[in-house]
């Protein structure tokens, strides 16, 4: 690349070699606006995702520039734990940047992270937290630009692969129900306690939510409920209800 300049030395325009064969190797007079960058302004496109989300206006800063907390979020009766991060996958990001969000979203219950491309859609940096490119979801609307939700929720539908169920009033799951919240409480699970509240949320989806503590623990019939939740009976009374002849079931809130 060459540059033009005027009599006081100032740019005005560039010549660019053009490598076409049809035109010959030659250089080429190049208009000066053709060759702008442009670079996204995260924090403002932070902020318009909260709103499209119906969020709150101000997200909450993780790492300055690159790392945003975004907000609780549902689509579809599905309640997600939103982010938004840019430059995943660029050597400039700097690592404290990125073990600000991965300490975010470490053991958070549904936790999706939007990013601006779709080159920094990899879930390995993020430990398998879904992450969502904004390019595939963004919309024209009279005002701009807007997010396109039917589109949002076709692609959250992919990313649970219709494997997952929907969830009970008044509860949040973490992968492997290590982590169950009830009421805005969240209560840690030892992996005995967890698959009971698997087995119980699989029952409720499937419209039978009363099954007999022999059949949840079947695997162990010997064991009592009890002696699953030993040393953490609040925490079984709180998750879980049950009858004099030994059927449980998840302790779903009124409406």
């Amino acid at each position: 690349m060459e540059h033009e300049l005027d009599g006081n030395g100032e740019v005005f325009g560039a010549l660019g070699f053009c490598p076409d064969p049809g035109e010959g190797s030659r250089l080429i007079k190049v208009d000066l606006v053709r060759l702008k960058t442009w670079r996204v302004d995260a924090s403002a496109l932070a902020q318009c995702v909260c709103k499209w989300l119906g969020l709150q206006p101000l997200p909450a800063s993780l790492a300055s520039g690159y790392a945003w907390r975004l907000g609780d979020f549902t689509a579809d009766s599905w309640s997600y734990k939103a982010f938004m991060a840019v430059g995943l996958t660029s050597p400039s990001m700097p690592a404290s940047a990125l073990d600000s969000l991965r300490s975010a979203v470490k053991d958070t219950l549904s936790p999706l992270v939007f990013t601006p491309s779709s080159m920094d859609t990899s879930t390995d940096l993020l430990q398998n937290v879904p992450t969502v490119s904004l390019t595939s979801l963004l919309c024209p609307t009279q005002h701009g630009l807007g997010l396109n939700t039917d589109a949002l929720k076709r692609h959250l539908a992919v990313l649970r692969g219709d494997k997952e169920l929907p969830t009970p009033p008044g509860y949040a799951f973490s992968r492997g129900y290590r982590t169950v919240r009830r009421l805005g409480t969240d209560y840690d699970l030892s992996p005995r306690q967890a698959n009971v509240i698997k087995i119980l949320h699989v029952a409720w989806a499937q419209g039978s939510p009363r099954l007999h503590h022999t059949e949840i623990l079947k695997d162990d019939p010997a064991t009592r409920m009890r002696d699953v939740f030993k040393n953490k009976l609040q925490v079984m009374r709180d998750l879980l209800t049950s009858d004099q002849h030994g059927y449980y079931e998840l302790n779903i809130p009124k409406p």
